[in-house]
Formats: structure tokens, sequence, C-alpha cells
């Protein structure tokens, strides 16, 4: 019986021992825990941030104003005039008409691009005229139908109306002999050829008479009472073609591009008058209120008061670098057309300083 007990007494001290060693762990393991260096981390710890330079402020252009508004997209807009339910526009060597508020368009027939473009555009007289560049013949629109009405043996290059009748002016240098034709709006018929002894390529009516402006720089004035011409002015410039004439009741305004000038004629005196206006655009228009407008790049100038007006901005909203055409709208604003089409500009606008 010796033998057994031995091993049974053998067993228990290992146990005793066991459970000392794994007290003395649990003692231990915080200690050791305290005192040991953690690991190093796995992700790198974060650098200092890398010096930048400031940010600079790009230059970007004023919001889009609600008073300008594109009405329509087409080819470079050569020309523009307005009746008071439509719009017509000039571009690609065809005639538009251009509902002012859709935008819908529809075009001319029988105006082709074969053609030569036509330039030119005037309403009134119950009719839209029609003018291109080589001057051949003066196209007469019924705006209702937008179809041309007829096509009138007139030379024209450039045309204006008013209720004592069509006024088409040709031709350039080179071409025949400067003439001033009026016509009866209502049939069409050649009322009287006046001949010119320059190159006519811009014509203007108005309260004060029929004004016509030549290649070399000279402006006469006509009576259409008569048909004569009554008075002979020189501009201050050499003259060159490119420009326009709008006739007011206090004066004459007429565009020098080559000049980048508008200069005015007092039709009292039948004299140059003192004050111009810089401003390299070739299209006139004259407001309901009497205001004359002038483009220069992407600039509109009010003219015929004391003051300039309009918005002293260049029209970042019209999305290019230059004006081509302008004409008053019945409704107290402007169209203007650029190389991307058609916009409308409101009266709130051409009141900003």
């Amino acid at each position: 019986m010796a033998k057994p007990q031995r091993l049974v007494s053998a067993a228990l001290i290992v146990v005793v021992a066991l459970a000392g060693l794994l007290a003395a762990g649990r003692w231990l393991q915080p200690r050791l825990d305290h005192e040991t260096p953690a690991p190093p981390p796995t992700r790198p710890p974060p650098t200092s941030p890398t010096p930048t330079s400031p940010t600079v402020p790009t230059a970007t252009r004023p919001a889009a104003s609600p008073g300008i508004t594109k009405t329509t997209e087409t080819a470079q807009v050569d020309a523009v005039t307005g009746t008071p339910s439509s719009v017509w526009v000039a571009a690609g060597g065809l005639v538009m008409r251009i509902h002012p508020r859709t935008g819908r368009k529809l075009v001319v027939p029988g105006i082709e691009t074969a053609e030569p473009p036509v330039v030119e555009l005037a309403a009134g007289a119950g009719a839209v005229w029609a003018a291109t560049t080589a001057g051949r013949q003066l196209l007469r629109i019924d705006p209702r139908t937008a179809r041309v009405a007829a096509s009138l043996p007139v030379p024209a290059q450039a045309v204006a109306v008013d209720r004592s009748g069509v006024w088409a002016v040709c031709c350039q240098a080179g071409a025949r002999r400067g003439q001033l034709t009026r016509i009866h709006p209502a049939t069409g018929r050649v009322v009287e050829v006046i001949a010119l002894p320059g190159h006519p390529y811009a014509v203007g009516v108005g309260p004060s008479g029929v004004w016509v402006r030549d290649a070399g720089g000279l402006v006469w004035r006509l009576d259409p009472a008569s048909n004569r011409v009554v008075a002979t002015i020189r501009l201050p410039s050499t003259g060159e073609p490119g420009g326009e004439i709008a006739v007011t009741d206090d004066g004459v305004w007429i565009s020098d591009p080559a000049a980048a000038t508008v200069w005015r004629i007092d039709p009292r005196r039948n004299q140059m008058a003192d004050d111009r206006w810089e401003a390299d655009g070739r299209d006139l228009a004259v407001a309901a209120d009497g205001v004359v407008w002038a483009t220069s790049d992407t600039r509109l100038l009010g003219l015929g008061g004391p003051d300039v007006l309009g918005p002293r901005r260049n029209l970042w909203e019209l999305n290019t670098d230059r004006i081509t055409a302008v004409a008053a709208a019945h409704d107290g604003g402007l169209w203007l057309g650029t190389a991307h089409g058609l916009f409308h500009v409101d009266r709130s606008v051409l009141r900003e300083r």
C-alpha cells in the first residue's frame, strides 16, 4: 500500500506547483505590459504638410444679366431689322424670319447661298427690303408669308425706308456710276433715279430728308420733294466704305469704322457738329425714345445726350468679341447680331450706368 500513496502525494505536489506558476503569471503580466514598449505602428506617422503657394483667384466673367437673352443660333449675322411681330436676320447668305420669344426660324425661300449674300435689311412701308453685296437687285419680302413678293431690277447695296418711299443706293467704285433710286413702296415702280458724282454706299432717311455718304468722305443731303441735292458736307476723315447713316430730329449720325468714330451733322446748319464719339462698329440703331445706339467691340453706346448712355462694360454674355449688327426692338430694347446668333437686350440693361 505504500507505493500507491507515494504516487498520490507526488501528483498532488505537481498540481499545487502548476497552480502556483499560473497565479504568478497572472500577477506578473500587467507589470510586464506596462514596462514593455509598444511595437512600432504599421502605418507611418503623419508628416508635416508641405508648404504650398497661396491660392490665386482666377478671372471669371461676370454673371449673365437677366436682361440679355440669346434668341437663336445662326451663322454670323450680317444684318437685322424688326417688324411688330418678328425679327428678320441676314446670316450665311439667307434671310430668316425669327419669332422674338420662341426663336423659331423660317427661312425665306428663293434666296440661295449661291447668289450674292444679303447684307442690308430695312423694314417699312409694309415690307422687308433686302439688298446684296453685288447690288444686283432689291428684294421685297412679304412679312406675313416670309416670301419674296418682288425682285426689283434696281441696283441696291444699301436701302432706307420711310413714308416718302424706298431709297436705294449703288454702287462702289469700278462698278457703275453712283445713283440713288427712289421706289414707290406699294407698286415697286421706280419714281426717280438721281445721279451722284461719287460712289455712294450708305443711305439714311428722316425728318430732315435723305442723306447719302460716298466712299470719298462726302455726304449729300437730298430734298424728297424735289429729288435734288441741296447740300454737300465733307467728313473730317478720308472716308472708307463700311459705315451707316441714322437720321433723327436733331442730327444725322454717321458711323465710320475706319476712323473708329461716329460723326454727327447738324441738319439746321448743314455742318459737322462739334461732338463725336469713339466707336468702331458699323451699324447704328435709333430706339423709340430717339437715342442712337452704336457699338464698339461688345459695348453699347447710347448717343444723343450730354452723357453716353448704356452699360459701361463689355457684354460677356454675348460670348463673342464683336457685335456685327444692331437694330431697335419694338419693346424698347435692342436686337444684337454676333458671329454665333441673335440676342435681345432689354431696356433695363440699356439703362445701366
